[in-house]
């Protein structure tokens, strides 16, 4: 617990006046050396990880998992590197393509921002567990980069590169869609309202279009569905019109494209909300509020949009991390952190 609370305090200082790139590298690989490093009893799929890593054969072809997973995998196998080490190989490629988009805004209030949102918005410890998927979303942010920048084709080339490591990355491709629909807070308003609502009345059927055997996740007994009310209330409050107010109090920044593309990043949220495991799907496209969120703090004057913004960071920190805490003592939780230094196999 006390590593994740003076990590906490440490970028949220550091994160105030912002830091330079140099400093940005550093954290980032901080970040991955305890990522990468970390026990097997840290997270509840790593232990799958290492069996996966450990009985896969130099071969492509062998194994369950995309194919350019394995690929990794193998070479890191014939680098002679432990599972351990395969897991700091995989946490350097996960986490370097957010220094790779934060150096080309120059702005050193971005990169203190950056590290701290994907810290306290749970980004950083998902990555404990689904590993293969958030090595996709890395991938996938570095085609959003590209595509703010107007090079579709490239951004079209990273999903398919992503695709290998996690085929659910192809539903980013609509995000070509979204970028031709012009916004307007009106527009936003009623995208946000209508995606809201047919998250919480869809069928089945609708969710098998995009989580596929994640569908069956949908039960009412422990479902969304079975608190309607409590996710109303925090989910509708605390994300769709946190999102609506920042979009107005800051006009601005309405054509920015991160900005853009963390509204349709709400609507995958709201349309996928009934989903349990399913919902990993709004990973690949929520990772841009990472980076719009800093903006909105970082390009205006209004310093209640910064605060606003950090509040919301830390209660959503907390809101992720109290329920690990409850879960102290059980295999699988993050909490107490462990390491493991293995760098090459026996």
């Amino acid at each position: 617990m006390y590593f994740y609370l003076i990590s906490l305090s440490i970028l949220f200082v550091l994160s105030i006046k912002g830091y330079n790139n140099r400093l940005l590298l550093l954290f980032i690989l901080l970040l991955s050396f305890f990522l990468g490093f970390r026990a097997e009893t840290i997270g509840e799929d790593t232990s799958a990880y290492i069996e996966y890593y450990d009985l896969l054969s130099l071969s492509i072809l062998s194994g369950y998992m995309e194919k350019g997973w394995n690929i990794i995998a193998i070479t890191c196998k014939y680098l002679g590197l432990s599972a351990y080490g395969f897991h700091f190989v995989v946490a350097l490629m996960t986490l370097l393509p957010f220094y790779y988009v934060c150096a080309q805004f120059k702005n050193s209030k971005v990169n203190g921002l950056v590290v701290f949102l994907l810290y306290t918005l749970g980004f950083y410890f998902h990555m404990f567990n689904i590993m293969r998927q958030f090595l996709a979303i890395s991938i996938v942010l570095i085609g959003y980069a590209q595509l703010a920048k107007g090079c579709k084709r490239n951004f079209i080339i990273c999903i398919i590169i992503a695709s290998f490591i996690h085929l659910a990355s192809l539903f980013v491709l609509i995000m070509v869609i979204f970028e031709k629909i012009k916004l307007n807070t009106y527009r936003v308003i009623w995208l946000l309202l209508l995606s809201f609502i047919i998250g919480i009345v869809a069928s089945e059927s609708f969710f098998l279009l995009f989580a596929g055997k994640y569908a069956h996740d949908i039960v009412d007994d422990t479902g969304i569905r079975a608190g309607i009310l409590l996710y109303i209330l925090t989910v509708g409050l605390l994300t769709n019109l946190f999102t609506i107010w920042l979009y107005k109090r800051v006009p601005e920044l309405r054509n920015n494209a991160w900005v853009r593309f963390n509204i349709l990043s709400v609507i995958v949220f709201n349309m996928m909300c009934n989903l349990v495991w399913g919902a990993r799907l709004v990973y690949y496209f929520s990772i841009c509020s990472v980076f719009a969120y800093s903006f909105y703090a970082v390009h205006t004057n209004k310093k209640i949009i910064s605060w606003a913004i950090y509040l919301f960071a830390i209660i959503t920190f907390t809101r992720y991390l109290v329920p690990e805490f409850l879960k102290y003592g059980i295999d699988g939780s993050m909490i107490p952190y462990e390491m493991n230094i293995q760098l090459f196999a026996h």
